[in-house]
């Protein structure tokens, strides 16, 4: 599901190469495949993190560029206008929302895009009407493209296949923050959430 996911949200995005795109929620699985799949594509990616990881660099996922929000001394828009020399981000994958993509959204380019698929904060954010409309920019949203019925043959056998494909490679990685025994659902659960950063929890089935 997650590979598929990243695959969308980089194809829907549709960024050039050599142009900058944003992701949110870095260490997450989603993020990750993204970063990789977008480096594939010679796109320049920019990963929106809480706090850095310790003994682990997103750069080795596919970021060229990480923000890391509990050492930003300026602006955010001000950060990513600085690493972007002034062009601004072409496109924008969020799953966070609140206050963090209002301050965002004014930092993409001229045509630039934010995909929202999902929303891990409570608080909502705020645009003023010029923010797009000067940019001639657009926000939409990403569903999971099976969630309501199952592939079809023709996507078994050519985007799946595909995507399988560029999943097996060597140097494609998805860390694991920790595998478990189903007997400890418990604390797998609670560290997914207070700490989503550390990796997915796998269940090992004995």
């Amino acid at each position: 599901m997650n590979l598929i996911t990243g695959w969308d949200l980089v194809e829907k995005t549709a960024v050039q190469p050599a142009r900058w795109l944003l992701v949110t929620a870095g260490h997450s699985s989603v993020a990750m495949i993204i970063s990789q799949l977008a480096q594939r594509k010679g796109v320049n990616v920019k990963s929106v993190v809480r706090k850095a990881r310790e003994n682990f660099d997103l750069r080795s996922v596919g970021a060229t560029e990480i923000i890391e929000l509990s050492q930003a001394e300026k602006n955010l828009g001000d950060i990513v206008a600085n690493l972007t020399e002034g062009a601004g981000v072409s496109g924008i994958v969020d799953c966070v929302g609140g206050s963090l993509l209002g301050d965002l959204v004014p930092s993409l380019a001229m045509g630039g895009q934010v995909i929202i698929y999902g929303g891990y904060r409570p608080d909502t954010f705020a645009l003023h009407n010029f923010d797009l409309l000067m940019r001639n920019a657009t926000i939409t949203s990403y569903v999971y493209r099976y969630f309501f019925s199952p592939p079809p043959q023709t996507d078994a056998m050519t985007l799946l296949r595909r995507i399988a494909e560029i999943s097996s490679d060597d140097d494609f990685q998805l860390p694991v923050g920790r595998t478990h025994s189903l007997d400890d659902f418990k604390i797998a659960v609670e560290e997914a959430i207070r700490r989503p950063e550390q990796g997915k929890r796998m269940f090992k089935m004995e």
